[in-house]
């Protein structure tokens, strides 16, 4: 059998850095940039990405950011 050795932290966020870099361009550093600067609702971005029918109406009374598409 073929097992992989588990990625310890360094090793994630190297591999992250490299393919926001492909895949953004210069547009990573900013992206990374905004990210540690923002507060950010990851329950509501990742509720957004996997159930686009959510209804956010009521996002701005929770205190979360809406998100559009």
């Amino acid at each position: 059998m073929n097992k992989k050795k588990a990625m310890d932290d360094t090793e994630i966020m190297i591999s992250d850095v490299e393919a926001l870099n492909k895949a953004l361009g210069p547009a990573a550093l900013r992206f990374l940039t905004l990210l540690h600067r923002e507060l950010t609702d990851y329950v509501g971005i990742s509720t957004f990405q996997y159930s686009p029918l959510a209804d956010f109406t009521n996002a701005e009374s929770r205190g979360r950011k809406r998100y559009a598409r």
